[in-house]
């Protein structure tokens, strides 16, 4: 039997792909409203939370419904100054099954769960049943402040 691949490192594979461009978007937009609808049409199961990150110089650049594993997840791209690249995705599930080894940061009373993979940072957390999860090779630090600012406690 093969085992599956832990979540960290399945995201951070997921960004790759989206990176090399083996994984395309089903939406190129840059409105955020456009693309919940999107997903809602298309039959996520809750409610996904796309922002306007501008004030952190980030445009959303679109998305997809996408399995991660064993679970459907919504995937939304950010794109940045100098072509960097944030993947979000949020999908059911438990930050509580993550894989040990993640350092865990706390910022506005929400917990955060970093991991580093492959020179990637992959930061996830808990709002109510979803878990969200943000992906890139960017500057670490920076990864995790994309994180604070999008984490809405529940």
């Amino acid at each position: 039997m093969v085992a599956k691949p832990a979540l960290p490192s399945q995201v951070a594979r997921d960004y790759r792909n989206y990176k090399g461009e083996k994984l395309r978007l089903m939406l190129e937009t840059e409105d955020v409203r456009e693309m919940e609808e999107f997903f809602s049409e298309a039959g996520i199961p809750f409610r996904t939370r796309v922002f306007d990150l501008e004030m952190m110089d980030y445009r959303l650049a679109g998305g997809r419904v996408h399995q991660l594993i064993n679970r459907q997840s919504a995937l939304f791209v950010y794109r940045g100054k100098g072509n960097k690249i944030v993947v979000c995705q949020m999908y059911p599930g438990q930050v509580t099954k993550l894989p040990a080894g993640a350092v865990r940061r706390e910022n506005k009373g929400i917990q955060f769960y970093i991991y580093r993979v492959n020179g990637m940072t992959v930061a996830f957390w808990q709002e109510g049943a979803v878990t969200c999860v943000l992906t890139s090779d960017i500057d670490p630090e920076e990864v995790i402040q994309v994180a604070f600012a999008k984490a809405v406690k529940i």
